[in-house]
């Protein structure tokens, strides 16, 4: 068992299982649910919050709830948690490092802006902390075997999605950063919505090192919580729809519709349904770290640097008349 502390019991880190408990989606949940961790401590300034938490899980009942992580003592931890607020990282960074976990998961997105971004991966980097940011469709099952069945990256991306670039979108960012580098160029193709000023829809496009096209599309009037991507490779495309639980893969199938001609159909029977999002597979990967077996995967500091680069030029590209800003982590 490896000893874990989670600071911040808000959706992800706990509240999304007492809404809906499984499959694991929070972090206090998706943790349990491995079997491999101790929850050794607790950090929440709402007590109510705490409550809930500690009302929803048996295994929590003993575990000290700290106000702040300033308030915490010195012990030795595993694995150390950020589930606070963006606007709050930095300092809960510093306050993390004086506690010295083996390996340190903060949410999404490292940061609300580029230079405090910055600050913080020098800050981890010059304190040598084993650290991964948030993103868990790197470690969902069905996402990682459809692109796996492609050798070179895709031509285009095409995206969808509701409740902001920083919130939602960045996912899909994060994603193609992980397998396909770094962005480039990014350009908006309209103005900010304006029903979310700190963290607005905006059509835009970004162009990746590796030749990779993404455009995506905000559907800012929707009322639904929404994110979908299509990758089109030279022989096939890799659908990732109801934001990462449904997955197909098409690749080319020789006179199909018209004698003659190439088209894509469905591998196997077509879309498959994985509700785990890769939550509990991060979780798991974690403790295969701590255990000495493998090198955690997932987003790092620097790469998650890229995609906070790419949203703030997306924001520059926006108010510059759209036109295209390098990106610049």
């Amino acid at each position: 068992m490896h000893s874990l502390m989670v600071a911040g019991l808000g959706r992800v880190g706990s509240a999304d299982d007492a809404l809906k408990p499984s499959p694991p989606r929070s972090h206090i949940g998706a943790a349990l649910s491995t079997g491999r961790f101790s929850i050794v401590g607790l950090v929440e300034p709402d007590w109510a919050a705490a409550a809930r938490a500690r009302n929803q899980w048996p295994a929590l009942a003993r575990v000290a709830v700290h106000a702040s992580l300033r308030d915490v003592p010195p012990q030795p931890i595993d694995l150390l948690v950020l589930a606070t607020p963006t606007a709050t990282r930095e300092a809960d960074i510093e306050a993390a490092l004086a506690l010295r976990p083996r390996l340190l998961i903060v949410e999404k997105p490292l940061a609300g802006d580029l230079a405090t971004a910055r600050r913080i991966a020098r800050r981890l980097r010059a304190a040598g902390q084993a650290t991964r940011i948030g993103y868990m469709r790197r470690f969902a099952p069905a996402i990682g075997e459809a692109l796996d069945m492609f050798a070179t990256p895709p031509i285009k991306a095409i995206a969808s999605y509701t409740r902001g670039i920083a919130a939602n979108c960045s996912h899909v960012v994060d994603l193609l950063v992980g397998r396909y580098g770094a962005p480039t160029t990014a350009w908006a193709y309209g103005p900010a919505s304006a029903g979310r000023p700190e963290d607005p829809d905006i059509d835009f496009g970004l162009h990746f090192e590796c030749g990779l096209r993404l455009h995506a599309v905000a559907l800012d009037g929707g009322a639904f919580a929404h994110l979908d991507l299509a990758l089109f490779f030279e022989d096939g495309r890799v659908e990732i729809a109801a934001s990462g639980t449904r997955i197909r893969v098409d690749r080319i199938v020789p006179d199909l519709v018209f004698p003659g001609y190439s088209h894509l159909g469905p591998v196997d029977a077509g879309w498959r349904a994985d509700m785990r999002l890769g939550m509990v597979d991060m979780y798991a990967d974690a403790a295969a770290h701590l255990d000495g077996l493998s090198e955690m995967r997932g987003c790092t500091p620097d790469q998650a640097l890229a995609t906070v680069a790419a949203i703030e030029a997306v924001h520059a590209s926006a108010r510059a008349e759209f036109r295209p800003q390098s990106v610049a982590p």
